[in-house]
């Protein structure tokens, strides 16, 4: 599988206008920094789709509030934590 640089906010951002336009879904995303992750671009776009996808569908109100956060861990990994109501 090649690897790649992905900007992890850019991937977020494109999987945000696919998938969640549509729909009347608030998404927030705090990931300050630009992060690049080195990562398949491609099973990295269906992971995070997976996600967001279940997020919504698993949601307790009619208006789902999604929100996705990053931050860098101590031991060089970055940590991505995804809330849904």
């Amino acid at each position: 599988v090649d690897s790649e640089p992905v900007c992890l906010k850019t991937l977020i951002e494109e999987v945000r206008q696919s998938c969640l336009d549509d729909k009347k879904i608030e998404m927030n995303v705090l990931i300050d920094e630009p992060v690049a992750i080195q990562a398949n671009r491609v099973s990295l776009l269906q992971l995070f789709q997976n996600l967001l996808g279940n997020a919504v569908k698993h949601a307790d109100s009619k208006t789902p509030v999604i929100t996705l956060s990053g931050k860098k861990s101590s031991n060089n990994y970055y940590e991505i934590l995804l809330h849904n109501n």
